[in-house]
């Protein structure tokens, strides 16, 4: 079985899109909070409370007690890096 040679290698749309992806994320890292110590049951409170602090555009789950949260704006996310230590949930949950 020898290999077919398909000519030059050329970027494809994916790749392209990839790239342009992963550039707007990068643009946006002064706009990801990441928040932790918190049960996955209190996920949708956690949510709640960090939308007080600014507009959510999106969030994702890590595989533990902890997930990250994408402001729309700078300020708004350091608002909520500002509530780091800060007690919720009636003195139960200290999130970081």
């Amino acid at each position: 079985h020898g290999k077919v040679d398909d000519g030059p290698s050329t970027t494809t749309a994916n790749e392209e899109e990839n790239f342009e992806t992963t550039t707007v994320e990068d643009n946006q890292s002064d706009l990801w909070v990441t928040v932790y110590g918190f049960p996955a049951k209190k996920t949708s409170y956690i949510l709640k409370e960090f939308s007080l602090y600014g507009s959510i555009m999106t969030h994702k789950l890590g595989n533990g007690n902890w997930m990250h949260i994408l402001y729309s704006s700078k300020h708004e996310a350091q608002r909520a890096i500002a509530s780091n230590a800060k007690i919720y949930d009636n003195n139960s949950l200290m999130i970081g």
